[in-house]
């Protein structure tokens, strides 16, 4: 499953990179893949993403997937070590996360 904001984020690198179709492609094959897409947005929500984000350096999409991850009690799939490696390294995520490449 993803969050609503980072398949937002996904569509608009794609989009930015390789256009329209690309990235309608894209999104039409996570659908297809049964990705499940979720919009949580109730205020206990947000607001642990908005810790997430006011505690460290990341990008504000990011949250949304440390906070889906928390809710759901599951795993982050991740390849940006940029911003979950500093996190990580602290101890500041009760998340576990493991990266894809």
């Amino acid at each position: 499953m993803m969050h609503a904001v980072n398949v937002c984020e996904v569509y608009y690198d794609c989009l930015r990179a390789k256009g329209q179709v690309h990235a309608d492609e894209l999104l039409d094959s996570l659908i297809a893949g049964d990705v499940i897409i979720r919009e949580d947005m109730d205020v206990n929500f947000w607001k642990y993403a908005g810790r997430i984000k006011a505690g460290g350096r990341i990008s504000l999409a990011d949250t949304f997937a440390v906070s889906l991850a928390a809710r759901e009690e599951a795993i982050l799939l991740t390849s940006d070590h940029h911003e979950f490696d500093p996190l990580i390294s602290q101890g500041s995520l009760a998340i576990t996360v493991q990266f894809i490449r």
